[in-house]
């Protein structure tokens, strides 16, 4: 679990295993919530953490794609 309410993409990419890249481009995309700090974008990780298992749950694949 975080204890900073907003991290780097890099921190968070690091704290949930994550390729970076993946992450950065599903916040581009909006996929992924993220807050968007002059050049930074920032992410509250318990929140994406949420954001992704809703997606599991609901039986998408990383791009947001249903299946089943």
């Amino acid at each position: 679990m975080s204890t900073k309410a907003y991290i780097t993409a890099i921190e968070l990419a690091h704290e949930l295993g994550l390729p970076l890249a993946w992450l950065t481009a599903e916040a581009k995309a909006g996929r992924i919530p993220s807050l968007q700090v002059s050049r930074r974008q920032m992410f509250n990780a318990d929140v994406v953490r949420a954001s992704l298992a809703e997606r599991t749950a609901q039986g998408q694949d990383a791009q947001g794609v249903q299946h089943g």
